[in-house]
This record gives C-alpha cells, structure tokens and sequence, in this order.
C-alpha cells in the first residue's frame, strides 16, 4: 500500500514529531510504501513584507501547500493520506487537495489545543462534516482534556496545568504538578524545566466541553495512544476505552452503551477495511470482552495512572483468553492485521 503521510511540524519537537516518525518506520518494516510531505512553522520566520502580513490568511487557507500537496498527489497517487498536524503553515488546503485527487483522509486525534480556541469544535465539526459530503474521511478522539509529550517551557507556557510524568535528570519528580516543583526547587518555570530535562509531561491545554461534542459527533472513532515506558504515564494508556463506556457514555449520557461499543470496534473496523472484526457474527474472529455495562469504568487517573479497568471480567482474542479474573493468562495470539487481506477468520492459523 501507498501511503502519504502529511505533518506541519512545531517549532519545538514533541510527541508529535517523535509518532510521526515512528509510524513512517512502522509501515515502512511492515512492508508499504510511505511518502511524507511536511512543513515547518520556522518557515513564517523567514516571511517578510506582504508575505508575513499574510500568514493569518495562510492559517485559514495555504495555497502553497494546496499545490504543492496536490501536485505530490497526483504524481504519486497515494491510496490515503493520514492527515497529523495542519497548524499554522498548512491549512485545511490539504483537505481540497486529497478532495481533488480522490484520497481518503485519515485524521489523528482531533482536538482544540489552548484557551483561545476553547469552544471551537463547533467550528471544526461543521467544517469535517461538509468536507465527508464531498471525500472520504475519518477522525478520531481520545477521552481526555489534557494531552501528553515531552516537557518544553513553550507548552508548558499555554497550560492550564502541567504534570511531569518522568526526568532523566530527576526521576523523583515523576507524578507531580510541575508548579509544586517550581516551589519546592526555586527559580522560574523555565528554569526549573532546564533542570528536569530530558523529560515527558502530561498537559492541561483543551475544554471537556469540545472533548465531549468530538466524541459525540456520529462519526468520531474512538482512539488512544500512549507511552508505556514514561514513570506516571498519561492514564489514556490504560483507561481510554473504559472511561467512554463509564464517564462519557454512561454518567455524562453522551451516547448509548451500544453506540459506544461501535465507535471503538465496528466503526474503527469499517473505516479501516479490517474485515471480520468490529462485529460479533458466526464467521468472524473471536475478538470479545465480557464485561458488566453497569460498572465498567477507567481505573486508572491523573493521580493513580498504572491501574486496570473496572467491571471486565474477560478479553478474548483470536479466540484465546488473554485476560480473565483480574489478570493475565500469558497468552499472545494477537497478530498484525493489514487493510482488505484477512477475509476468512477460520483460513488463519
């Protein structure tokens, strides 16, 4: 398979940059074809004149990258395009590009980043809603107001809140506010970050009001990623699935058990041409969850983030008990699967 992958990069790296690349090596070694078109937001520091008057107009429409993008389209023909950052160099131009050369659009974990575009998801929403009347696209969403990536003085700059999940330099901090820190070790914020470097940290940056109209927006995916090796990792690593069917579906009412259930199997699988998973049907693989829907929730928090769900009693993979009372049989039968080329569950050993 062909695949474009598409990423305006920041000024300063993050988690973002660090899974960009890390997705390219992973399609790469599972043996596709993975071309990356990217722009850097350093370029609006060598804008001058009419050109650096402009840049606010080239947030809400780039027409460099719509040429440039469509050109690449049209001399590669990708079969998707996965779609990361477009802020602030690219522009929803990249939507008209893919539009106009027939590709489907992947878009990963949408969210509004900052207090200033608080509330915005009604904009975007309706924006992506009119984009599928004309193109192929999915998004998906992970349940948390807050975000997680390397520790940087800019982003911790436009945080509402900042918790440092692990440092190199000093590992007892791992779990704490990154302002009791400040107090305890002395100096400014930006200081104190230079001591604790390298380091990871969880950011407090969106409103759960537009967490919560993305997640309930028909065609959101339920989505989540995480990085297992971090002292306090964000919780999204273990809860994210649980804290739909608990918080967001059954205490706040956002949607149904069995629409939850959908967002996170059948509709991941239809958008993503995994056939024989996402559905409980005679044929399919044995991929199922036995829980309670009246307790189910997330075990793990902000505070408390290594914990397993509540309310699970059992998970079957391929047909194999993976996780039963509590814990985990030892058994792996889990296998990569690739778009369109697993058709017949009982044809694979």
């Amino acid at each position: 398979m062909k695949i474009l992958l598409v990423h305006n990069r920041y000024q300063i790296p993050g988690g973002e940059e660090v899974v960009f690349e890390q997705e390219r090596q992973l399609l790469e070694r599972a043996g596709h074809q993975v071309l990356t078109y990217c722009r850097t937001n350093f370029e609006a520091d060598t804008y001058t004149g009419l050109r650096r008057l402009n840049l606010v107009k080239n947030i809400a429409w780039s027409t460099d990258t719509k040429q440039e993008l469509g050109r690449l389209l049209r001399d590669e023909k990708p079969q998707i395009v996965h779609v990361h950052n477009t802020f602030m160099m690219m522009s929803p131009s990249v939507f008209a590009a893919c539009r106009e050369a027939g590709v489907p659009v992947v878009i990963s974990h949408h969210k509004l980043v900052g207090v200033k575009n608080f509330g915005r998801s009604t904009e975007t929403l309706k924006f992506i809603a009119e984009q599928m009347r004309h193109q192929p696209i999915c998004l998906d969403c992970y349940p948390y107001p807050a975000s997680s990536t390397i520790l940087s003085a800019h982003r911790a700059a436009n945080a509402t809140r900042v918790t440092v999940t692990w440092s190199r330099a000093m590992p007892a901090v791992a779990g704490m506010d990154l302002s009791d820190i400040v107090a305890r070790l002395g100096g400014t914020q930006e200081e104190v970050i230079a001591r604790l470097l390298p380091a990871g940290a969880i950011y407090y940056m969106m409103d759960d009001g537009d967490v919560q109209r993305i997640l309930q927006f028909g065609p959101t995916m339920i989505g989540s990623d995480g990085l297992p090796h971090d002292e306090a990792p964000h919780p999204r690593l273990w809860a994210s699935f649980p804290r739909v069917l608990g918080h967001y579906g059954r205490g706040l009412g956002l949607f149904s058990f069995e629409t939850a259930i959908h967002k996170m199997t059948g509709l991941t699988a239809k958008n993503f041409g995994l056939a024989g998973r996402g559905v409980v049907e005679v044929g399919a693989f044995a991929d199922l969850t036995l829980l309670d829907p009246d307790s189910v929730a997330e075990g793990a928090t902000f505070t408390r983030p290594i914990a397993p769900a509540v309310g699970i009693h059992s998970v079957i993979v391929n047909g194999v008990v993976v996780w039963r009372g509590g814990q985990p049989s030892g058994a792996r039968p889990g296998r990569v699967l690739r778009r369109h080329d697993i058709r017949n569950p009982r044809a694979v050993g």
